[in-house]
């Protein structure tokens, strides 16, 4: 990885997606294995894919094998993030806030943007469903997502929408989601039970249906 790339992401806010294998697998993965899963698996919906595989080797993006793992960065104007597929099965990203990157180094840590949240959850459970299918975990897999950088940060509901009456803030340093994903499970119902909790976190407890709509726009590209 590029040399400081990891503190850059922590002085975001950032999501942390840890996904491993609830059963050990019966065979480790080679490291040509861990990338070909990961780039089977990634999600491309909106422009940018999650999680994004660079075919760089400069200082904008790269990748090698290191231990156990491979591992894959990118440094590219608003994207800042990193995974990591690890031969046990067990994957690992990084990826900051595009509410932090695009905007002034004052307004850091303000703003979630509501939508770019369940746009952004949603493309972790679909990867996750894809991950347990190319590999295969065939007994599921423990879902950890972190949303790091939450201590007063205010949900923002997104340009041309309803702005929220009252400020829907959080003042937890870290925001922990966790799941055990079965094979199989419905990829876009897990995202929506998980963004419930996100979103409760900061005062918002909005209708499931709200969250569907969005979801639903997201999938049919009009984004």
């Amino acid at each position: 990885m590029k040399d400081g790339l990891l503190e850059k992401i922590r002085s975001y806010g950032h999501w942390r997606v840890n996904m491993r294998p609830i059963a050990t697998l019966p065979e480790r993965l080679t490291f040509a294995r861990c990338y070909e899963v990961v780039d089977r698996s990634r999600v491309s919906i909106r422009g940018w894919d999650y999680p994004h595989v660079s075919r760089r080797q400069d200082e904008q993006g790269g990748s090698e094998r290191a231990g156990e793992y491979f591992e894959n960065w990118c440094d590219w104007h608003t994207q800042v993030e990193f995974w990591r597929m690890y031969r046990s099965g067990q994957f690992l990203s990084y990826n900051a806030l595009n509410d932090d990157t695009e905007v002034a180094a004052e307004a850091v840590g303000r703003l979630l943007n509501i939508v770019e949240a369940i746009y952004a959850v949603s493309e972790f459970t679909d990867f996750a469903g894809r991950l347990m299918v190319n590999v295969p975990f065939e007994t599921g897999l423990h879902l950890d997502l972190t949303l790091n950088g939450t201590a007063g940060r205010q949900l923002w509901a997104g340009r041309n929408r309803m702005p929220f009456l009252d400020a829907k803030t959080s003042q937890a340093p870290s925001i922990v989601l966790e799941r055990r994903v079965a094979p199989g499970e419905d990829s876009q119902e897990l995202a929506i039970g998980l963004l419930i909790e996100l979103f409760d976190h900061f005062g918002w407890n909005p209708d499931p249906s709200q969250l569907r709509g969005d979801q639903a726009r997201f999938y049919r590209r009009e984004v």
